[in-house]
């Protein structure tokens, strides 16, 4: 809600345990250079025989710098449906909330370097949910994010630390 103080107000609350898989989801736009998406698909591979049964990964945004996927990106979004990874549209500003309340967990993939900032990573925090950091070390999120129990950043892009992200997610969530 738009203009509260009230940090209840703003948390998204977290679903109750019932059986389902943990779904994670990430808000953004998605292309090569500006999300770690070849990181994330592979990282995701990699830690699905440690999730719940029935986890999976939602993307949802704008697809590259023109809205339309180009056949590399299309290709890719295929592939990533084959295993748990579905690309769900963009989301209306209005609707971000709602979408929030849709997830367990956030997906915070972001281009690496040190300059790198995002209005996303307060964002992100302001929910409470656990949140998968996908970058290099020296992108600034830890100046934000860290100390955070909920943060649970890939130490490197390698597939075997971003599956452990996701991994140390899901169980924040007790599933």
């Amino acid at each position: 809600p738009v203009g509260t103080s009230d940090a209840a107000a703003v948390a998204v609350p977290w679903r109750p345990t019932d059986g389902h898989g943990v779904t994670s989801g990430y808000i953004g736009t998605i292309n090569f250079g500006a999300c770690p998406l070849e990181e994330v698909v592979e990282g995701w591979r990699s830690a699905r025989s440690r999730l719940p049964a029935g986890s999976r990964l939602v993307l949802r945004g704008h697809l590259g710098r023109t809205g339309e996927a180009g056949p590399a990106l299309a290709a890719a979004l295929t592939d990533a449906a084959t295993i748990g990874i579905d690309y769900e549209g963009p989301v209306a500003r209005r609707d971000v909330w709602s979408v929030y309340r849709e997830f367990d967990g956030l997906l915070l993939a972001l281009p690496s370097g040190p300059g790198v900032t995002s209005g996303k990573v307060y964002e992100y925090a302001a929910t409470g949910l656990p949140i998968i950091s996908v970058h290099t070390p020296e992108t600034p999120v830890a100046e934000v994010l860290g100390g955070l129990p909920h943060w649970h950043a890939a130490a490197t892009l390698d597939h075997s630390a971003v599956a452990d992200a996701f991994v140390a997610a899901a169980a924040a969530v007790g599933r």
